[in-house]
């Protein structure tokens, strides 16, 4: 069984990954649908101060409709040169972006 990522999508097409009562874009009303989980990493930085003092990655990332950009935490090998693909994953409130081979 093939993997799907929770998202949210209003009546004028506007999707989201992260779960809000109502549209960023529109105001419209969202109801909760499941996407292939296979996106495209725009941007990674690395993030070295921090309360843990452990540098991690943190990018953004456009599902491969094209039609949701969030801005998750960065997983596993990936070059970093804007057009890496990934796997998304949510973890609690927090999506998680894993390097594709």
């Amino acid at each position: 069984m093939r993997r799907r990522l929770e998202a949210w999508k209003c009546a004028n097409g506007h999707l989201a990954l992260q779960h809000d009562p109502v549209c960023a874009s529109c105001g419209a009303p969202l109801h909760e649908l499941y996407i292939a989980p296979e996106a495209t990493l725009e941007l990674v930085t690395t993030v070295r101060v921090n309360p843990s003092g452990e540098p991690f990655q943190l990018g953004i990332a456009v599902t491969r409709s094209g039609r949701a950009r969030t801005i998750c935490r960065v997983e596993g090998a990936v070059r970093a040169l804007g057009n890496d693909r990934v796997l998304l994953e949510r973890r609690g409130d927090m999506i998680i972006a894993h390097g594709r081979k």
